[in-house]
């Protein structure tokens, strides 16, 4: 490939300073201070990364890019009285609008472009009210400018009838808001400076404030639930539908730490302690509208269970707690939702995961408690364990609502790497899924996707205290025809309690175009994320941070062992935190992969203007404490570069590093003085692989010009990969098409995937469950599910509507309803 010749960074004699007195060398410091020798390095950058790009895998990229992003996103509904609220990504766009649907069934655009600062993967950022006594109804959303920076969003209130402005509010990055019932005012979360510190410190604590609808900041009164001035990482706050009751969740810390849910009485004042945990990680309060309290918690073995429980009668710990949905053994419980109707108990929704990567809808009956319903993923992608026994449809589940005004559907979101995310109504007598925004079949009708499959493996961690779940994700017939091995894109993330997953939109649209341009995928479960529950997660924390590197690199191996993937053809991936896993693999095992690419990551660990960042300090350590400043200095990236011999860096491969340059989670200078470490680690040494970055605009979770198609480009040239000159995508895509949104009906279904005759394996799933066949009418007993019903949809032969735009619909089967 031959050396790259990089710019020169001029090394200072700059140091950072530590908590314990002591300080780290700070050589690329230079590389801190916006101005011309930075641009001019960045251009210098750029040019480089240019020339490590596949033409073709560039062209064929964009093709695909422009085709995916050509589709609609459209979220299930929020309802608000009789009014619904949803959000829709237009056609071309990144950036979400908020809108809102009349009772009439007129649609309307909210806000355009809606930038949000949202509290985690499971809140909104944005809060309709009921109405007022006036019969005006607001809307509170955590504005986060149009620049992608989160921790400096302000809370803005708008009229919905208006759009006009009628309040505003600082301090608001990560806010979480609930309203009073007659709307006449809004408690939210606000992120302040600890006594004694600069607003501008990240030393920071949440505390909760309750504001007059329309009142200036000044009139606002803090909450105090229980007085303390710990660091707390969020607050969230919700109310009862009669106003008695707030219920928070806090966490003192976040993960490794404490997290508590606590409960106030706003007529006496009086505040109660449902529950205080050490690691705990979520509780999900809400409530229903006889304002009983739910709320789901991993406080046993980890897998997440459901509570219910009356404050009005008394009841305000968990002890008092009913179990209305208990843990499952080998199941996730990933999120719920009150399915509610007049005169009875809620039924409860809930998305079990299997080992992160296979879901099913659960649904309680209170009067049937340990007889749930169970409906299949709605995918394209069957998975089977490595025995051959079915699992399920691999892809993400989410978005659960319920309109109270259809108590028998539920509406739900659903895609996979292959389908666009559609809604679902779910019938939830019967199990029927019907897909109403029908984006999948619409793009599949213009680009028929490709065959794949996925097969669950597991391999024994190093330390041998665990089994690793990973999932490769392979094109049918996956030997090519030249008898090459098919390229791999290796994806994780074991970090911060989550699951991630292999989604159309994930990592803007990278693992989608990856497959129709023939990459299998391949999804491992680390520990630091949930795939098996809360301790789980904590096994891969903090002290414990190698475990996921070792976890991550040990899937790699068996792919390897195997013979499913070449070192040669093995791409890896990681986002934000798992950034630096990604690099300490590339440090550890040198020539496992081809290459490694870390977007947004995770860094600059004991740089001060991120100490007291308690988000971070909740993930990666606190450095005021001795044991775990030592954790962070050998975790830091540039630190441990610099640690590196000369022999492994060689081994590494190339390296391409992605950071958007209005990022306020995590530092974009750290990414570039890690590159500039990077670079002159392997400056003269032969054979050593490229290290490329790019600097992109936007911030964490957003950018306006997604760098998805340069990832797959320099990949394609690692690899050498040799793509077709007409491939399948390709020859798709130059037909003159009109767009999605106008397409002309589908009078065929198209055949998602392979057929398959066996059910699920029972014994992971547990007795007694009811399981709907997917896509049909008719429910089987769990047990007897006939071969000759295999569930999946390839008998449809429904004629389906064309999809049309929202604007000016009248009435649309959308999901949204009328």
């Amino acid at each position: 490939m031959g050396l790259i010749v990089y710019p020169q960074v001029e090394r200072s004699g700059d140091v950072i300073g530590l908590p314990n007195g002591s300080a780290v060398p700070n050589p690329y410091s230079a590389l801190e201070s916006p101005g011309p020798a930075r641009d001019a390095w960045r251009a210098v950058e750029e040019e480089l990364r240019r020339r490590r790009l596949d033409p073709r895998a560039l062209a064929r990229g964009q093709e695909l890019y422009d085709l995916f992003k050509a589709v609609p996103k459209v979220s299930t509904a929020v309802v608000a009285g009789d009014r619904k609220f949803y959000t829709r990504i237009p056609p071309g766009k990144v950036v979400p609008q908020l809108r809102v649907r009349e009772a009439d069934g007129t649609d309307r655009i909210l806000i355009n472009e809606l930038y949000v600062s949202s509290p985690g993967s499971d809140a909104r950022g944005w809060y309709p009210s009921p109405r007022d006594a006036t019969g005006r109804q607001y809307l509170a959303y955590s504005s986060a400018g149009d620049g992608g920076g989160e921790m400096a969003a302000a809370l803005v209130v708008i009229d919905v009838d208006t759009n006009e402005k009628v309040g505003e509010y600082p301090y608001a990055g990560f806010a979480a808001v609930t309203w009073a019932p007659d709307a006449s005012s809004l408690i939210t979360s606000e992120m302040i400076a600890n006594e004694g510190e600069a607003a501008g410190s990240r030393k920071f604590r949440f505390r909760l404030m309750e504001h007059e609808t329309g009142a200036p900041y000044s009139a606002g009164r803090e909450i105090h639930v229980r007085d303390n001035q710990l660091p707390h990482a969020e607050r969230r706050p919700t109310l009862s539908p009669d106003g008695r009751w707030l219920a928070v969740w806090e966490t003192t810390g976040g993960l490794g730490a404490s997290s508590a849910i606590l409960l106030q009485d706003r007529t006496t004042g009086e505040s109660f302690v449902v529950q205080e945990d050490d690691g705990a990680t979520h509780w999900l309060p809400r409530f229903d509208q006889d304002s009983n309290l739910w709320l789901w918690t991993n406080h046993g073995n980890g897998y997440g269970k459901i509570l219910k429980m009356d404050p009005s009668a008394g009841a305000h710990t968990v002890e008092q707690a009913d179990v209305v949905v208990d843990e499952h053994p080998n199941l996730l419980l990933e999120s719920y939702e009150l399915v509610e109707s007049s005169g009875e108990d809620p039924r409860v929704a809930a998305v079990m995961v299997d080992r992160g990567q296979v879901p099913r809808l659960w649904i309680t009956d209170p009067r049937r408690p340990g007889e749930p319903l169970v409906i299949e993923a709605p995918g394209a992608v069957p998975v089977h364990d490595e025995a051959g026994q079915y699992l399920g449809y691999t892809g993400h589940m989410g978005g659960l609502a319920h309109d109270p005004a259809e108590p028998q559907r539920l509406t739900m979101t659903f895609s996979d790497v292959v389908s666009p995310s559609d809604v679902y109504t779910v019938d939830i007598r019967t199990g029927a899924v019907e897909n109403v925004t029908r984006h999948t079949p619409e793009l599949h009708r213009h680009l028929p996707p490709p065959a794949l499959e996925g097969v669950m493996y597991e391999r024994t961690s190093s330390d041998g205290a665990a089994e690793i779940p990973h999932l490769l994700v392979s094109h049918v017939g996956r030997e090519r025809a030249d008898g090459r091995q098919v390229p791999v894109y290796s994806f994780a993330y074991g970090a911060f309690g989550l699951c991630d997953g292999l989604g159309f939109e994930g990592y803007s649209h990278l693992q989608a175009m990856a497959a129709y341009l023939g990459f299998d995928l391949h999804h491992s479960g680390p520990r630091g994320g949930v795939e098996r529950g809360r301790k789980w997660g904590e096994a891969g924390q903090r002290k414990n941070w190698g475990n996921t590197v070792e976890d991550r690199a040990a899937t790699e191996q068996d792919l390897l062992t195997r013979g499913l993937a070449t070192s040669p053809q093995l791409v890896r991936f990681g986002v934000s935190a798992s950034g630096p896993d990604v690099l300490h693999m590339a440090m550890r095992y040198p020539g496992q992969a081809a290459a490694s690419v870390m977007v947004n990551p995770a860094g600059g660990f004991v740089d001060p203007d991120m100490r007291g960042y308690n988000r971070r300090i909740s993930e990666y350590g606190d450095p005021r404490v001795s044991d775990e400043l030592l954790v962070l200095i050998e975790r830091d990236p540039e630190l441990a570069v610099a640690r590196l011999a000369p022999e492994d860096a060689a081994g590494m491969g190339t390296l391409l590093l992605v950071a958007a340059l209005g990022d306020d989670r995590v530092s974009p200078t750290a990414s570039m003085r890690l590159v500039a470490a990077l670079q002159d680690k392997v400056r003269d040494l032969s054979g050593a692989g490229d290290v490329l970055f790019h600097g992109s605009v936007g911030g964490h979770l957003w950018t306006p010009t997604p760098s998805s198609v340069g990832m797959l480009a320099a990949t394609v040239h690692v690899m050498g990969i040799e793509l077709p000159t007409e491939p399948a995508a390709a020859a798709a895509l130059v037909r003159a098409e009109p767009p999605l949104e106008t397409a002309a009906p589908s009078r065929t279904a198209p055949e998602i995937g392979p057929p398959k005759a066996e059910p699920p394996d029972p014994s992971r799933l547990g007795p007694n469950m009811t399981i709907a066949t997917k896509g049909m009418r008719t429910v089987a007993d769990f047990g007897a599910v006939p071969s000759s019903l295999p569930p999946n949809r390839r008998t449809s032969t429904t004629a389906h509507p064309p999809l049309q735009s929202v604007e000016g619909a009248q009435e649309r089967r959308d999901g949204i309803g009328r």
